[in-house]
């Protein structure tokens, strides 16, 4: 009855398959650090790990990642450097007043109207602050009240959403903008709100010389023809990110959908399946990387020295 439709499980298959073969045959010269942390989503574990000493007991130069997508064929790699995903930050919304008997509305705060209008104008808001192009977002992702009945009005009515973003400005604005509307919603119709904003995560960025060598690397694997460089910027969120304002490196998008590029269901859909094809590829990639970025020294064997004739003679 739990399903989180992310592919976690094969992103660690992947690593695990990697760190096999690289112990066993040690084609590589240097230290690698695989990294098998909890709770990529909500919790944030990659900020965690680095508030606890990760990159100060394990002091790499560079830190890579991938993450499966069900909307890039199978066999397809794509990455590029600078911006890639969002920063992002959660809201709750609490709005508390008096319920009642529905057929008695007039005695209750009619607090389904305030959510109602929170909605609509958020969705006025974002179209009026984020110009045409610009990648970003705020929605409403989910409502709860206290109740079920049909002849209730709730005491309470709970919003929950996120705002996404690449510009710092903006996403400051969004959310001070909410604040006004839940606070003028609450107002009309006399209830009292609450607004949290929590486990904001940083947008993604690559770093060129790194990018740049995992898309060596990626071509190597797949071939040139089916590395897609550069790639949008996209609404996703990964706490990746956090790494990547510590250290330089890369995160890689690796293609788990249908071959022919039909339609596949996507991430944290109940439909959702790891497509296990897409296993090999992953490992191969992470054990090209090592190998390429750690490769032995082999000092070229030094030209022979060309035999100086004898002299003739008398």
């Amino acid at each position: 009855g739990v399903h989180h439709a992310c592919g976690h499980d094969g992103h660690m298959a992947m690593l695990l398959g990697a760190a096999k073969h690289l112990a066993q045959t040690r084609d590589f010269n240097g230290t690698v650090y695989f990294v098998f942390q909890p709770a990529e989503e909500h919790i944030g574990g990659a900020n965690e790990l680095i508030k606890a000493g990760l990159f100060q007991q394990f002091p790499a130069d560079e830190v890579y990642g991938l993450h499966n997508f069900p909307g890039i064929p199978l066999g397809v790699m794509a990455t590029g450097p600078g911006p890639l995903l969002a920063a992002s930050d959660e809201f709750h919304i609490h709005f508390h007043g008096t319920g009642g008997h529905i057929a008695r509305p007039e005695n209750a705060n009619n607090i389904i109207g305030a959510a109602a209008e929170v909605i609509a104008a958020i969705k006025a808001m974002t179209d009026r602050e984020i110009k045409p192009g610009e990648p970003a977002l705020m929605h409403v992702a989910g409502i709860k009240t206290d109740t079920q009945a049909t002849n209730v009005l709730p005491d309470s009515i709970y919003l929950q959403g996120s705002v996404r973003t690449f510009d710092a400005a903006l996403h400051e604005k969004l959310k001070k903008n909410l604040e006004q509307i839940v606070n003028d919603a609450a107002a009309k119709c006399g209830a009292t709100v609450t607004l949290e904003f929590k486990n904001g995560y940083p947008a993604l960025v690559n770093s060129k010389p790194e990018t740049d060598f995992a898309l060596d690397v990626a071509r190597d694997i797949v071939g040139a023809n089916r590395v897609i460089t550069p790639v949008p910027r996209t609404m996703g969120i990964e706490d990746f990110a956090y790494y990547l304002h510590k250290k330089p490196g890369n995160f890689m998008c690796i293609g788990t959908g249908k071959a022919d590029g039909s339609a596949f269901a996507d991430l944290h859909s109940a439909k959702y399946d790891f497509n296990d094809a897409a296993l090999p590829i992953g490992a191969s990639y992470w054990v090209k990387l090592v190998e390429k970025a750690l490769p032995f020294f082999k000092a070229a064997t030094p030209p022979a020295t060309p035999k100086t004739p004898d002299a003739p003679k008398p």
